[in-house]
């Protein structure tokens, strides 16, 4: 057993295939407080955990779905991991 807690999740990303109809529905649709968007990029608040949309770059599978978790140090997580 490691030493290694991870904290709540911090973000969610999520791979789209069009953003502009994708920040439609998790703003308009579904009423996700819209946080920015950068391109390519859209973000929404989930209730304290940021939703990270984006389009995928050839090297990225389009279904891959990441979360973040929150620790107390980076550098510590990722050398335990």
């Amino acid at each position: 057993m490691t030493g290694l807690r991870l904290g709540p999740l911090g973000q969610i990303s999520r791979p789209v295939t069009d953003i502009d109809r994708a920040a439609e529905w998790y703003g308009k649709v579904l009423g996700l407080p819209h946080l920015y968007t950068f391109g390519d990029l859209a973000f929404f608040d989930c209730g304290g955990t940021r939703l990270f949309l984006s389009v995928p770059s050839g090297s990225t599978p389009a279904s891959t779905t990441i979360l973040y978790f929150r620790v107390p140090d980076i550098h510590d997580a990722y050398q335990e991991l």
